[in-house]
């Protein structure tokens, strides 16, 4: 039993946990900070007494104390490999990536790093970049919830350091979010390829899409409420599926926790698709057209909210509401066509 972080806090009552702090080793040494994905890395030295540990490390404040804390506009983010000598108690940093980047990469929430191990690179996720007039700022909870535009790099990089190609995810005209939990590398030996038209671009994607099948989750809704709503940043028409990116509001306020519901209904039929889920009231919804029979459909949008964290606390509160769209079945038609009830 090891315990790595930071030795400040184990007085009292916690004292007797101090023979389980690792020591540090080297000059180079640094503590991680609200770290992400902890991988255990295959054994490198062949030593059964070590374990290989590669970390995001946030570095959220660098300090236990409001005094010391390190700011934005000087903190950076990193990925970490540490190894542990769990029969001496003892640590090093045997590499890093991320301080010489300064806080233009500093990422206060969210991140990860990943192993490769068909080239030895690492790939790196700076998930959650906060930023205030264009300055990294720290304030996570606006971030979430939509408020405080949210940035993110990918960077792939070779062990000496080198970058193989990095990706920025920045806001856009419908959205300030922009945040990536976890970037994966895939390769295309692995997976079937298909091209796609994506509005004015073209873009390969990877394998099939999945697509939402109508479910009976919840009971056809009879009536509008005025209180729900949803700013969409996606509604469009791709072969046999309609794509709807959007987030939920309740009185024009985002909450933590939101489901949508995609609901067609015509003279004759009601179809519901369900939505994926994200924070801060975001949903996407991948709609397979095919399940739906021939007609002319509304559509509208059944949402639910909740506050907290989870589905075990907080107050929830759900609502029903139209949307401008309206679709004909079958899918030979173009186009989602926007128009008036």
């Amino acid at each position: 039993i090891w315990i790595l972080g930071p030795h400040e806090g184990y007085e009292g009552e916690f004292q007797r946990f101090r023979p389980f702090l690792l020591t540090p080793l080297g000059d180079a040494f640094e503590w991680f900070w609200c770290q992400h994905a902890p991988e255990i890395l295959p054994d490198l030295d062949g030593n059964p007494d070590t374990l290989d540990l590669l970390v995001f490390d946030n570095g959220q404040n660098r300090s236990f104390s409001s005094e010391t804390a390190v700011p934005p506009s000087e903190n950076y983010s990193r990925a970490v490999h540490y190894r542990i000598d769990e029969k001496a108690k003892t640590v090093q940093q045997l590499w890093q990536y991320g301080k010489e980047l300064g806080s233009a990469y500093y990422a206060s929430f969210l991140g990860d790093v990943d192993d490769l191990k068909k080239t030895g690179n690492r790939l790196i996720t700076f998930g959650g970049q906060l930023y205030t007039n264009d300055q990294p700022c720290e304030d996570i909870v606006s971030g979430v919830f939509g408020q405080t535009v949210t940035r993110s790099r990918i960077i792939e990089v070779t062990p000496a350091g080198e970058t193989v190609y990095e990706i920025a995810v920045r806001e856009n005209a419908y959205t300030l979010s922009a945040e990536t939990y976890q970037a994966e590398r895939i390769s295309f030996s692995d997976i079937g390829k298909t091209w796609s038209p994506l509005s004015e671009t073209v873009a390969q994607r990877m394998g099939e899409p999945e697509m939402c099948v109508p479910t009976r989750e919840i009971a056809p809704p009879l009536f509008f409420t005025k209180r729900m709503s949803a700013d969409f940043s996606k509604f469009y028409r791709e072969g046999n599926r309609l794509i709807i990116d959007g987030q939920l509001r309740y009185d024009n306020k985002s909450y933590l926790i939101g489901r949508a519901y995609i609901v067609f209904r015509s003279q004759d039929n009601v179809a519901i698709f369900p939505s994926y889920g994200g924070m801060n009231g975001r949903f996407f919804s991948s709609v397979d057209l095919s399940a739906v029979d021939e007609g002319e459909y509304l559509i509208s949008i059944a949402g639910v909210v909740r506050e907290g964290n989870d589905a075990a606390s907080g107050k929830m509160r759900s609502g029903h509401f139209s949307t401008p769209y309206k679709i004909t079945i079958p899918t030979d038609i173009k186009k989602v066509e926007k128009g008036k009830e």
